[in-house]
């Protein structure tokens, strides 16, 4: 196990690996029938807890173009649309009333990474919204759904914009 790494958060040498799952391929990235001798990507999958922050996360960062894969049409493509579970879309749809509950008025702004297809967005239609979802075919499906989406990784530069 490897210790006194740099944590991402508080830039401390506190970050100890505490599981390691191995050389893992990117979640969705599914090879292609005739890409099947091709070497697959993979990363090595270790989670550490920083001992100064308390913050649990990757220790190996994997690079964005290795997550989501353009098709032949230079659209990126996700295989998981949570729009298509039932009960993904109550549990969405309760932490949403508990939200806006405690936390919103009709003034508050929402956003939120990762936003697939806008499934817990689509809760707030009393605030202005924003999605920020890097594969291109869910984030059309939001957009769809009139929900206001930036098709891009959430990262640094983009959070200063």
């Amino acid at each position: 196990m490897k210790e006194n790494l740099k944590c991402k958060i508080c830039n401390s040498f506190s970050l100890k690996e505490f599981i390691n799952f191995g050389k893992m391929p990117v979640s969705n990235a599914y090879v292609k029938k005739e890409n099947l001798n091709d070497e697959e990507f993979t990363y090595d999958m270790e989670v550490g807890f920083c001992e100064n922050c308390k913050m649990v996360q990757m220790i190996n960062i994997v690079p964005y173009e290795k997550y989501i894969i353009p098709n032949e049409k230079g659209k990126t493509n996700y295989a998981f649309f949570s729009s298509t579970s039932k009960e993904m879309e109550k549990h969405f749809s309760e932490i949403a009333d508990e939200i806006k509950e405690k936390f919103l008025d009709s003034n508050s702004k929402v956003l939120e990474t990762g936003s697939n297809d806008g499934i817990f967005l689509k809760n707030f239609k009393d605030n202005e919204v924003l999605g920020i979802e890097p594969s291109g075919n869910t984030a059309e499906i939001a957009i769809e759904k009139g929900i206001q989406t930036i098709t891009k990784f959430f990262t640094e530069n983009l959070a200063k914009k």
